[in-house]
């Protein structure tokens, strides 16, 4: 092979290999241009994320004593379907003797009938123990919707009967988007005098809720469903009924209004005058 060739060999080489560097340099970029735009497109969507989860926000417009429990009562039946021997109570702690002595029979009971702005919380044992417990507000309970909370037919000795509700008026907060009802819940908790740990909570749907002219967001005359949209231009009358946190004068609570996939709002609810119907507790002077 003459000189000539080989230079030609040896550039048509060089050429080669420099069309092949500039292909893998522009493959590289390409390459690093989409991951780049792949980590501004993903960390767009992360900040949009947790705006939006900051934006959906509930406020408390309201708070207002709305029962007591002083004048609720909580009647006891012998059988299902509310039959047989019937045994009244008002607030109070009735252990096994009190119990039998407001005429309820120890063992024996299947039925009972819960005024608004009371609760009970049930005892297999005669000092409000035993192998269960089970709690329901107020209605009507037949043996099945009992069990259905974990009471045993014929085994029930001891009771607490508790009333406390508030009435309060919920808005949104400025900026968020319509909520789903259902995704709004509240929750309280307390020390209890017996050392233990109190909790009440619910949807603002299963507490009942309706708008401030006393209809659903579809202008019927029924509570808000939790599929139904709460929207800015809206406030929403919730009723809260407290079974184990029941404050006492002096106490203060703190409220905790939760959006699922959102924000939680706190509120110190202070219970420093004597509980009244009707008292605001969110402007008290």
């Amino acid at each position: 092979m003459d000189k000539n060739s080989a230079s030609g060999s040896i550039g048509i080489g060089a050429m080669i290999i420099f069309i092949a560097l500039i292909l893998v340099a522009a493959i590289s970029s390409s390459v690093i241009m989409e991951m780049a735009e792949k980590l501004k497109e993903d960390g767009d969507s992360t900040s949009n994320d947790v705006q939006y989860e900051v934006s959906k926000r509930v406020k408390l417009t309201g708070a207002y004593i709305r029962s007591v429990g002083g004048n609720c009562n909580v009647v006891l039946f012998q059988h299902a379907g509310f039959g047989g021997w019937s045994a009244t109570f008002g607030v109070g702690d009735f252990l096994v003797e009190d119990f039998i002595a407001a005429g309820a029979v120890d063992n024996d009971a299947s039925s009972i009938r819960i005024e608004e702005g009371c609760a009970a919380s049930m005892f297999e044992g005669e000092n409000f123990d035993g192998a269960w417990e089970a709690e329901v507000g107020e209605g009507n309970y037949d043996l099945g919707d009992l069990q259905a909370v974990g009471l045993e037919n014929d085994q029930l000795s001891s009771m607490k009967i508790k009333g406390f509700g508030l009435l309060l008026i919920i808005e949104l907060a400025a900026g968020s988007p319509p909520i789903q009802a259902g995704d709004i819940g509240w929750s309280v908790a307390c020390n209890q005098e017996d050392g233990s740990f109190g909790f009440d909570f619910n949807t603002i749907t299963l507490s009942g809720s309706r708008l401030s002219d006393g209809l659903n967001t579809f202008g019927q005359d029924f509570d808000i469903l939790p599929t139904e949209l709460i929207t800015g231009d809206m406030a929403v009358h919730t009723e809260l009924d407290f079974i184990q946190c029941v404050p006492e004068v002096g106490e203060r609570i703190e409220l905790n209004l939760h959006v699922e996939f959102g924000a939680t709002t706190s509120i110190q609810l202070p219970f420093d005058i004597v509980h009244e119907i009707g008292n605001d507790l969110l402007h008290q002077p």
